[in-house]
């Protein structure tokens, strides 16, 4: 949502490319600056809705890829 309005899901051309790299490795990272759609994309590009993500906003799971 977005100012009060409801927006459709448009689908990324980014989401061939993570799907490819999933073929071919367990883990794929996805960066980028602080609201710009990556949870999103993640929750909602076909393929890959359902994955298990992780995000490092949690201090306890960002201690953990630091050890």
């Amino acid at each position: 949502m977005k100012n009060g309005i409801m927006t459709a899901y448009r689908p990324r051309a980014l989401g061939r490319l993570v799907r490819a790299a999933l073929a071919e490795m367990p883990v794929v990272v996805v960066t980028g600056l602080r609201q710009s759609g990556k949870s999103t994309f993640l929750q909602h590009e076909k393929g890959l809705a359902g994955r298990r993500y992780l995000t490092l906003d949690n201090p306890a799971q960002l201690y953990g890829f630091r050890a």
